[in-house]
């Protein structure tokens, strides 16, 4: 995650985005390190620069380096530190280099990821992410038919029909046979529009074992001051992957070389939708660790 230096909007890049999805432009970081500022798309190329798997920030083309605090930069060190006893002074250089390969393979695998939350109870996952699939789908965007659309709003309306005060659990609400994984996408999503309140509770079952488990109860609230739903669906190019606003039809650079069944030789590139790369939420920065909160109050909107 970054912000765009164009208009100053957090945006999460995925797969071979290289495009700020709110203002068009090819997203561009200043390095830390030499203090050059670069491109997140390879001028020659075309592809998308690699990013650090510690820490997230793409590595510099310039001076191949990455963010001041990434945490590879400790691991190394202490590495180093416990092995330099072991290694004779004329080969320092070759223990330099086998520490980075040591460093390397543990990027090259899966890092474990805490589980973070909003100060209302939102994961993190749901605010980058899933709450504005939700949202999508909502409005028929990648959705299998008008049935599975109806779904949805049946969900949402279900929690609209009850009074304040009424508790949801995904055991009590999900239907037989399923798990419950929509109906907790709906729950978070109206967390945010203030329309539920998240509360994590337990009890002691009959061997006297803490069960925790998730609550969510109905309230009547203004939407969260953080959520920004604007252009949630965007276009882009399929060949080039330049972004474009939704009045939109056409890619006005790439055309086809050679003429097909569904096109036209010369004929450009018709744009296809996709969801945006920038998230819902504005507050992503203060998330913090599942039970802690973030602040001493909930304000869920503007007086």
């Amino acid at each position: 995650m970054g912000k765009c230096w164009n208009c100053g909007c957090d945006v999460f890049l995925k797969e071979e985005e290289v495009y700020c999805d709110r203002c068009k432009v090819i997203v561009r970081y200043w390095c830390n390190q030499c203090k050059k500022p670069f491109d997140v798309q390879n001028k020659e190329t075309k592809k998308k620069l690699k990013e650090c798997k510690w820490c997230f920030y793409f590595i510099c083309p310039n001076c191949n380096s990455c963010s001041y605090n990434c945490p590879k930069h400790e691991h190394y060190n202490k590495i180093k530190q416990i092995l330099n006893n072991l290694i004779p002074i004329d080969k320092w250089q070759e223990l330099n280099e086998k520490v980075k390969k040591i460093i390397d393979y543990f990027e090259d695998i899966k890092l474990g990821k805490e589980k973070t939350t909003c100060e209302f109870g939102v994961p993190k996952t749901y605010a980058k992410e899933r709450i504005k699939q939700i949202l999508a789908r909502i409005k028929g965007f990648k959705v299998r038919d008008f049935t599975d659309q109806e779904a949805f709003e049946k969900r949402r309306e279900e929690i609209l029909d009850e009074e304040e005060g009424y508790e949801f659990t995904i055991g009590k609400t999900r239907e037989a046979g399923s798990y419950g994984q929509e109906y907790r996408d709906v729950f978070n999503l109206s967390v945010c529009l203030g329309k539920l309140e998240h509360q994590r509770k337990s009890f002691k079952n009959d061997k006297g074992i803490e069960i925790s488990y998730d609550s969510w109860t109905r309230t009547e609230e203004k939407p969260c001051e953080f959520l920004d739903v604007k252009e949630i669906i965007v276009k882009s190019c399929p060949k080039c992957k330049k972004v474009y606003s939704n009045d939109n039809t056409y890619c006005s650079q790439c055309v086809y070389i050679q003429g097909g069944k569904m096109h036209e030789k010369g004929s450009h590139f018709k744009l296809i939708k996709k969801l945006s790369n920038n998230p819902i939420c504005k507050n992503l920065k203060n998330f913090k660790k599942e039970g802690k909160k973030n602040g001493e109050t909930k304000n869920k909107g503007n007086d």
